[in-house]
């Protein structure tokens, strides 16, 4: 009876979501961003890089979402549902910084200025200028802020998943060989991603981490290779040894 009253409920309803087609805010600053629906909740998606989301778990809307992002223009679907039927996906620019309308999408780099051979000092680098943030390392400082105050031994997690990355760099780099096979012991991608899962299951559980650890999978997924049979050549161990190295930085800076 439950079911048959939920249906007629919904009977003649399509699922939608609304949302500004602009959102403004300020680099690095907490936006809100609060749709329309007739759905229980809402799903958002961010389709250019730069922009973080946080995780829906650590709000306590279910249909709103807080961005940050440094100063660029960015575009964040979202997309909600009604009796299991999807509704049609809604996207918004999060406009950060007030950006020029002709910006691409993505973090905002605007044109160097021509040289001026009059000018000496042209060219000569500001020491002064901050160098520029690392939007990963800004997305998990957002994530860490909600997962340290409801977990104690969140830094010594945190410490844990930074030494499983540095195995995971000196996996990449590790070019010996097996004394029993003659074989490398690292001939391939997934050599080495075998290596850094065997040793978490040793020291953190599948929910220790698990926005943290989610993020940095989707980084992973968008910088480095998914396919496990690539082999291992110096480009490949290279690549793979300088992202977790940076994943290891940033996660010993949380505290």
């Amino acid at each position: 009876m439950n079911l048959i009253l939920t249906a007629l409920l919904v009977f003649g309803q399509s699922p939608k979501v609304e949302i500004p087609e602009i959102i403004k805010g300020e680099p690095n600053s907490f936006i809100t961003v609060l749709p329309t629906t007739n759905g229980k909740s809402v799903k958002y998606v961010y389709l250019d890089k730069g922009l973080n989301v946080f995780p829906s778990s650590l709000l306590s809307n279910p249909i709103a979402t807080v961005v940050t992002a440094p100063k660029g223009k960015y575009r964040l679907l979202a997309y909600t549902a009604l009796a299991d039927v999807p509704s049609d996906p809604a996207i918004c620019v999060i406009n950060v910084g007030n950006v020029p309308d002709a910006a691409p999408f993505g973090p905002y780099i605007p044109k160097p200025d021509v040289p001026d051979d009059n000018k000496p000092d042209n060219n000569k680098p500001d020491d002064n200028k901050p160098a520029p943030k690392d939007p990963l390392e800004e997305a998990l400082k957002g994530i860490w802020g909600g997962l340290s105050s409801n977990d104690k031994q969140a830094a010594a997690k945190a410490a844990k998943l930074a030494e499983l990355y540095r195995e995971g760099a000196r996996a990449a780099l590790d070019t010996s060989t097996d004394p029993q096979t003659g074989n490398l012991r690292y001939m391939t991608v997934g050599d080495v991603y075998t290596k850094i899962n065997t040793l978490a299951k040793g020291v953190l559980t599948n929910d220790d981490l698990y926005d943290v650890r989610d993020r940095l999978r989707a980084e992973m997924n968008s910088v480095l290779p998914r396919d496990a049979k690539a082999p291992l050549t110096d480009e490949v161990r290279n690549k793979l040894a300088r992202e977790f190295s940076r994943y290891s930085n940033i996660l010993e800076k949380l505290k």
